[in-house]
């Protein structure tokens, strides 16, 4: 029985591609729209001050097993990220600004 060589690395390229868009195709990045008020907190955004085109308030985040604590100022447009989140200030409305955060890892498994 003779076997092609073509066929076979052919076949094998196909398959690999195959997986690869399975594997890409079931991360689908989490994003959730997120509203605020001074003084509230959504995970680890806490809002001290709205501005009419910036917030004020402190991120916090952990890498690994280390809590990392810093103020931000953002300004429409404007993101913050650290571990797997990233939060974006899209729009303010009155004393309400606007975040669309996202999980930027990909899932473990």
């Amino acid at each position: 029985m003779k076997i092609n060589l073509k066929i076979v690395i052919i076949s094998i390229i196909v398959l690999v591609a195959v997986l690869v868009i399975i594997t890409l195709k079931s991360y689908i990045p989490k994003i959730k729209e997120i509203v605020l008020t001074e003084g509230q907190r959504y995970n680890g955004l806490f809002i001290e001050k709205i501005n009419s085109d910036s917030v004020s308030g402190v991120f916090t985040y952990e890498i690994k097993t280390r809590k990392i604590t810093t103020p931000i100022t953002l300004h429409l447009g404007e993101s913050v990220s650290g571990g797997c989140m990233s939060i974006e200030f899209i729009k303010v409305e009155g004393k309400m600004a606007t975040f669309l955060m996202k999980e930027t890892c990909l899932p473990q498994d």
